[in-house]
């Protein structure tokens, strides 16, 4: 049985490229039906055109409208750009995120 899969996101980020700047974004959305309740993390690669800003970010936000009005929490932290790594050649992590 021939079970090949064609996986589109992986990440494209390769520090062995040479680059002039750079942003990569992945976003993984959870929405828990009926409650009015989700979570968003979002994992970003940022490198500026001068290099003056090299990092990788994990942010999470917490949506609840359970009680008719939404109320939103976020949090975001920065790493130097050492800090994200492939993992399996299919999926990342950012210092300690997995």
């Amino acid at each position: 049985m021939n079970t090949a899969v064609n996986l589109t996101n992986i990440p494209y980020f390769n520090r062995g490229e040479p680059t002039n700047g750079f942003q990569e974004v992945w976003y993984l959305k959870m929405n828990q039906p009926g409650t009015g309740r989700a979570l968003w993390l979002r994992f970003t690669i940022l490198i500026r055109n001068d290099k003056s800003k090299e990092v990788a970010e994990v942010w999470a936000i917490f949506f609840d409208a359970s009680k008719g009005k939404t109320s939103k929490v976020g949090i975001k932290n920065t790493f130097p750009l050492s800090e994200f790594k492939t993992v399996n050649s299919v999926g990342l992590a950012i210092a300690d995120s997995c």
